[in-house]
């Protein structure tokens, strides 16, 4: 939102520090072969708030698009996961709403 204030003639840099201030939060989209093998060093980024799985490019990315149950995609879930509790991160999916809880989210 913060990005349109200048169209519509709000006070955009007092409004923009207030939101970065006071509670901004970081996502990191994890959507590639090369963020699954470093998710590690991604969560432990300070900084970063929330681990968001982009189901179908990372399914895509992994050879195996559409196939949410295949062991590669699961594989990676896993991983992130992993990763995103021992990081005290959140962890998060877009693209198959139908199959977050199967998935652990």
């Amino acid at each position: 939102m913060t990005g349109q204030l200048p169209q519509y003639g709000g006070p955009a840099q007092k409004v923009i520090d207030e939101v970065h201030s006071s509670g901004s939060s970081v996502f990191v989209m994890i959507e590639t072969k090369s963020s699954i093998e470093k998710i590690d060093e991604i969560a432990a980024t300070p900084g970063v708030d929330v681990l968001l799985i982009g189901s179908n490019d990372l399914a895509i990315e992994l050879g195996v698009a559409g196939e949410f149950e295949s062991k590669e995609y699961r594989s990676a879930v896993t991983k992130v996961s992993e990763a995103a509790s021992r990081n005290r991160k959140v962890f998060g999916f877009t693209g198959i709403y139908d199959k977050y809880s199967q998935l652990g989210a």
